[in-house]
Formats: structure tokens, C-alpha cells, sequence
């Protein structure tokens, strides 16, 4: 399974849950809401967008040393351009990027 959640420039968020089914194909589930708190900022050379999503919305606890598949992109709707941490994009998250917890101080 994977989540996505997308938060545009004004902070606006649409999320879903996706879930790969037995036949391989997925399907998104946009009724999935996750709990977050979302922060954007403009500045002259773009933007900035910070987001906090607790854990424990994806029925998980974390530890140290913990590895959680991920990908960002960013995606811009009036020129058709995308990038992704991960290419080529798919809903493949064995070949997405590593996010490695580790505790803190």
C-alpha cells in the first residue's frame, strides 16, 4: 500500500490511500484523510512547502533505524512538467527513495 498527499503553493492538500490488489493493478482512494498541518511560503526563486504528518496514521510506530520507502514530486499542472525523486514515476515502492529514521537527541 502507499499513500499520497499533495499540497499545492497555497497549501491546499488532496491525499488518498492507494492499494496494489492481487491482479497487480491499484487503485486510489481518495476518502482517506490524513491528519497534517501544512505550512507554504512564497520567496522570489519559488516556494516552500513545510508538512508535519504524524506516523500513527499509517498504522506504524517508528523506531530507530527504521526504513520507509518514499518519493517526492513535484508536479506543475500549466506546463505539463513533473519531477520525482523517483524515475521513472510509477506506483513502485520498491523502487522509490530510502527515508532512514534515526532517534534524536
Amino acid at each position: 500500500e502507499a499513500f499520497q498527499i499533495y499540497v499545492n503553493p497555497i497549501g491546499t492538500v488532496y491525499d488518498q490511500h492507494i492499494v496494489r490488489h492481487s491482479d497487480g493493478y491499484w487503485s486510489g482512494y481518495p476518502a482517506w484523510n490524513s491528519d497534517h498541518e501544512v505550512e507554504t511560503a512564497w520567496h522570489d526563486s519559488g516556494y516552500i512547502i513545510e508538512l508535519r504528518i504524524p506516523v500513527a496514521q499509517f498504522g506504524a510506530s517508528l523506531s530507530s533505524g527504521d526504513e520507509w520507502r518514499v518519493n517526492f514530486r513535484r508536479k506543475h499542472r500549466r506546463t505539463g512538467d513533473a519531477y520525482a525523486l523517483q524515475v521513472p514515476w510509477a506506483y513502485n515502492p520498491n523502487s522509490f527513495g530510502v527515508l532512514l529514521f534515526e532517534k534524536g537527541d
